[in-house]
């Protein structure tokens, strides 16, 4: 269900929502280092994939689930080392 919703708009919907109100809470605080995120349940990595593509947070991202770090592993792999770094 999933895949099959990214594959037809490009991304999980609830995924740019996160961007935008992430964007508008780090934009008001002050800071000389990127911001910190952390997602716990990362499942197959839509959100972390829009993280890394639309901020400049630093990301840590935790799943448990073999099947779905399997596919977390292969949607960050086809991203560009420097996107990955």
């Amino acid at each position: 269900y999933m895949n099959h919703i990214i594959k037809t708009t490009g991304n999980w919907p609830e995924c740019s929502s996160l961007v935008q109100l992430w964007k508008r809470t780090t934009n008001q605080q002050i800071s000389r280092s990127p911001p910190l995120y952390i997602e716990v349940g990362t499942n197959i990595g839509a959100c972390v994939t829009e993280m890394l593509l639309s901020t400049n947070a630093i990301i840590i991202a935790f799943e448990s689930d073999d099947t779905n770090l399997l596919q977390l592993t292969s949607t960050l792999l086809t991203l560009s080392k420097e996107t990955r770094n």
